[in-house]
């Protein structure tokens, strides 16, 4: 194999992945120091409740 496709290679294989764990929902934001950062939304409502009328 040449050096380009062993290149191309490594890039198919481990670009999805390193987007995966990069880009994953729970993943907490946090600044240099290691604390998480302040979000700009409100949490929801506990979607628990029984007076909730979205049915």
């Amino acid at each position: 194999m040449a050096l380009w496709q062993i290149l191309a290679l490594g890039v198919v294989v481990l670009l999805p992945f390193a987007l995966l764990v990069d880009l994953h929902p729970r993943r907490e934001r946090l600044t240099a120091r290691g604390a998480p950062l302040q979000r700009d939304w409100h949490r929801q409502i506990d979607a628990t409740l029984e007076d909730d009328e979205h049915h």
